[in-house]
């Protein structure tokens, strides 16, 4: 979710006209809160599982490690790694100068 929320924001400010590049780094740099706020949220909110010693933790317990996991990293993901896909695909995403004014889908 965070990933796609990331490049609704870079095309929108691609559209008010920033460059590609500075699109990118601006919109990492502002939904960058969100992204570490969401998985903050997911890894605190599942700590009391992960740590339980009670009945039911056997189950519950993996679950919540792998959850914690997944959320940290598709946070490091979407803030390291998806800027810079973006970057690399900014012609076949329509992020280059021929096509702003367009509606590209």
């Amino acid at each position: 979710m965070d990933g796609i929320l990331l490049n609704f924001y870079i095309h929108q400010l691609w559209e008010q006209g920033h460059s590609a590049m500075d699109a990118i780094i601006m919109g990492a740099d502002r939904r960058f809160r969100a992204v570490m706020m969401t998985a903050l949220v997911d890894g605190l909110g599942l700590l009391p599982a992960a740590l339980s010693t009670r009945i039911g933790a056997q189950t519950q317990r993996p679950l919540a490690i792998v959850v914690i996991g997944g959320a940290i990293s598709i946070a490091l993901l979407t803030r390291v790694f998806q800027p810079t896909l973006v970057y690399l695909f900014r012609g076949p995403l329509g992020l280059t100068d021929e096509h702003r004014g367009r509606q590209v889908h």
